[in-house]
């Protein structure tokens, strides 16, 4: 049974003689759901959710999943640098996003947590950022649900977290010592 996936192939729509940037490529991608990249890069499934596109690709039997563009702006270089991403290694593609989780969580507790300007009572039940309200069993529920799984994943081997959770380990560490330093 031939695939009924569109195929984008380096720079072009095969079958369709489409070039990949031209206005012809962003009415195409309006009119579809999904579609197939290949290229020397690497390749990946593409799917439209909304008016964004994620990248899809199974490696080494995990789902693999990048945000690519909004439609107006998938362009050739992004194609590619994802499929470049998806591509890597395993420990190369986790590291990455590990780092990148990291970086989002040192981003909130540099800029966005900070404590309520409400009494005294209600600001030892709360952390508030810029927007929203979180209550501090909420937070501690998370920690100690995380905490868990790296306790578990340290009892396993040599008593330090397996490398599937040592950067959230350190999150997590992290985390509770910023919490603690600011209540």
């Amino acid at each position: 049974m031939k695939n009924s996936i569109p195929v984008v192939w380096f720079s072009d729509v095969r079958e369709l003689n489409i070039k990949v940037d031209s206005p012809e490529w962003f009415s195409w991608l309006e009119s579809i759901p999904t579609f197939s990249y290949q290229s020397a890069d690497g390749k990946f499934t593409a799917r439209k959710q909304g008016n964004y596109w994620n990248a899809y690709r199974k490696s080494f039997g995990k789902l693999r999943q990048e945000y690519l563009a909004t439609t107006s702006n998938l362009t050739l270089d992004k194609l590619q640098e994802v499929a470049k991403l998806l591509d890597l290694s395993d420990l190369h593609y986790w590291t990455i996003k590990a780092t990148r989780k990291r970086e989002r969580v040192e981003s909130y507790r540099d800029n966005s947590i900070t404590l309520s300007n409400e009494p005294k009572s209600y600001r030892d039940n709360s952390i508030t950022d810029s927007h929203n309200l979180f209550p501090a069993q909420e937070v501690n529920a998370i920690l100690e649900a995380w905490g868990t799984k790296v306790q578990e994943s340290c009892s396993r081997g040599s008593g330090k977290p397996s490398q599937r959770y040592k950067y959230v380990s350190q999150m997590l560490q992290d985390l509770q010592s910023e919490l603690n330093g600011s209540v």
